[in-house]
């Protein structure tokens, strides 16, 4: 049995391979980050007394497409990101920074939990920016998405040493909304902000009352050329930029400690455990390991900065770019076993995924077949990524089991690619891959 825990120190067992084979014995180790002393944590002021006196410091960006810079002329550049980074540069430019961009468009935070030890806490980070508002849904609260944020900004402060300032981008139609008790979410982030002591940049707030006091152009903001409410021009966000800086790096609080109360929620992602299924001793017939594809329509969708591998279960093999032959072969079930309250499968979808029947304990998830074609790829071809929550309200104290059966049509060249298995749980999260 071969376990794959996210948060345990080490785990090991057997791999058996084949029914009277040779028995192997697989122990590894995985790094369990200790939550930092107070005395450890830093503020926003800390890091900026940092930058002054020349110290190498690490700024990580994990959000969305407006982290990210969708419709900025050169996002590393004319994003807010990249308008914040350039101030950084300017106004300290003793110290050595790094600028690590985590940032991919249309990601919410229940993505993202299962990204924090890969894509920012394997960084090292000194100050890192959240942004998740809009894509978790800025007129929703007290819902999935309220636990994974939470989860999320808990996992930073518990694993790192950072600053974490949590970003409250706006939306065109969210600036002119007459009833401010609409913007559910944003309702929701301040007060997380504040319950963990956090430093905010309220975009969304300023840019609203701005605009009530007839002092913000929203065409220039949002460019009607682009026929886009929801990605901003150069200008936009550069006052993104101006914003945050004068809400957070300039701002009396910015000396403000984040603390380690309570959770505000269930503690859903207390724990949660991101299992690549190329950990399997033994794959299915008609399932191989390779690497993510190596192309996409939008950099920030590009899987191989993502993910590290790829576990593909196809009906055809590749002959050229996005050219594929059938080989009339059906895929076994993958099956696995788990333990957590959440269950959700990441992959990258292609012009040619096909469907998945998902069974958890024996029973069909969904109404049939789960399409892995996800809404991305149709306008970033030919590839993308592709995350689905299967599950998220399963008892998280005992074992299930997960089946994944691909169906594909017949005479038609189609492919599953999927990254790993993610379980969250307020105590445990665990996958074994042991059938």
């Amino acid at each position: 049995m071969w376990t794959i825990g996210g948060d345990r120190k080490m785990a090991s067992g057997i791999v058996r391979i084949g029914c009277l084979a040779a028995v192997l014995t697989v122990s590894f180790a995985l790094a369990a980050a200790e939550t930092p002393s107070v005395a450890a944590r830093q503020s926003v002021s800390d890091v900026l007394r940092r930058a002054e006196s020349g110290e190498n410091l690490t700024v990580v960006w994990l959000g969305g497409s407006l982290t990210w810079g969708a419709n900025a002329t050169d996002p590393n550049l004319t994003s807010f990101r990249g308008r914040m980074n350039e101030r950084f540069l300017k106004n300290y430019p003793k110290a050595h920074w790094t600028f690590v961009d985590s940032a991919i468009g249309g990601v919410g935070s229940q993505m993202a939990v299962f990204r924090v030890d890969r894509d920012v806490v394997s960084k090292n980070p000194d100050l890192v920016f959240v942004d998740f508002s809009v894509n978790d849904g800025l007129d929703g609260s007290g819902d999935l998405a309220s636990e994974s944020a939470e989860g999320a900004v808990r996992r930073i402060l518990e694993r790192t040493k950072a600053a974490v300032v949590p970003v409250i981008m706006p939306l065109r139609k969210y600036i002119v909304e007459p009833n401010e008790q609409a913007l559910r979410r944003r309702t929701e982030h301040l007060a997380l902000a504040q319950h963990y002591g956090l430093q905010v940049g309220d975009v969304l707030g300023e840019m609203r009352a701005m605009n009530a006091a007839g002092k913000l152009n929203l065409d220039e903001v949002w460019l009607k050329e682009f026929g886009d409410d929801s990605h901003p021009y150069d200008p936009g966000y550069a006052l993104y930029a101006d914003i945050v800086w004068r809400q957070v790096v300039v701002h009396p609080s910015s000396a403000r400690l984040a603390k380690l109360p309570p959770t505000i929620g269930r503690n859903v992602y207390g724990k949660v455990c991101r299992a690549p299924l190329r950990s399997a001793a033994k794959l299915p017939r008609g399932w191989r390991t390779t690497v993510p594809y190596l192309r996409a329509g939008s950099f920030d969708f590009s899987c191989s900065r993502w993910m590290d591998s790829m576990t593909v279960a196809a009906n055809c093999r590749p002959k050229a770019y996005t050219d594929y032959e059938l080989t009339g072969e059906m895929p076994e079930p993958l099956k696995l076993r788990f333990k957590g309250a959440v269950v959700a499968l990441m992959g990258e979808s292609m012009e040619n995924s096909g469907f998945v029947e998902i069974r958890i304990d024996g029973k069909q998830v969904g109404e049939g077949p789960w399409d892995t074609k996800g809404m991305m790829v149709w306008g970033f071809a030919p590839s993308a990524y592709w995350f689905r929550t299967i599950e998220s309200k399963l008892n998280p104290e005992v074992w299930h089991t997960l089946e994944l059966l691909p169906c594909f049509k017949e005479g038609h060249p189609e492919q599953i690619r999927l990254e790993s298995i993610c379980v969250a749980g307020p105590n445990d999260a665990q996958v074994v891959f042991d059938f």
